[in-house]
């Protein structure tokens, strides 16, 4: 589908692995576990097919754990115990407040579209979420039963905020989360790393 793009004001950010990161293993190592046991917790939680849906804000944090549990009934004693607190699941990098800040002294608009749970957000707000009151929104999968890449959820922040689609540019993660938001005519940059996606970031707002 071609687009007539329009001059960017508008800079979306994703949090998980673009505003925070991910202990992953680390997280279950530091609650007491082996290595080879917090690696294997970490591949049946975070890449468990059922871990998104906790994003998605219909469950309770108790009916999460049980489906969690469900699905590997053999980890139910450390997966209760562990995911009991979200404590730390994710940290606030250290570029989070000066990127954000740097673009809105500069006159972009900066918006925040992430999938987070109700829980994690609650154990994760005061410190690892800090950096939300620099925007000028956040927009949380958990708050409206949406979760990327839906289409619906695009639809519904950029309503949410009355955006123009063509004059926004997302940063993400996470390549299919990209390709849904392009189909709305949003340009993307996919984050691999703070310095590739600021220097993709800097052709982008150049260009246009």
């Amino acid at each position: 589908m071609e687009f007539n793009y329009k001059k960017i004001d508008t800079v979306i950010l994703d949090v998980g692995g673009v505003l925070t990161g991910f202990p992953n293993a680390l997280f279950f190592s530091k609650k007491g576990y082996s290595k080879e046991m917090a690696d294997r917790l970490a591949e049946v939680t975070f890449n468990n097919p059922l871990w998104p849906e906790g994003d998605r804000g219909i469950l309770s944090k108790e009916e999460y754990l049980d489906k969690l549990v469900a699905s590997v009934p053999e980890y139910e004693k450390e997966i209760r115990h562990v995911l009991s607190d979200y404590t730390d699941i994710v940290y606030r990098k250290d570029s989070a407040i000066p990127w954000i800040k740097s673009l809105k002294s500069r006159g972009y608009r900066v918006y925040i579209l992430s999938n987070f749970s109700e829980f994690g957000y609650n154990d994760s707000r005061e410190n690892a979420l800090d950096f939300e009151s620099y925007a000028d929104g956040c927009f949380w999968s958990y708050q409206h039963k949406l979760i990327k890449p839906e289409p619906e959820i695009y639809e519904a922040f950029l309503k949410e905020f009355g955006l123009d689609p063509l004059s926004c540019v997302f940063v993400d993660d996470t390549q299919k989360n990209l390709e849904a938001a392009e189909k709305f005519g949003i340009r993307t940059i996919l984050y691999r790393t703070q310095g590739q996606a600021e220097a993709d970031l800097e052709l982008i707002l150049k260009e246009a």
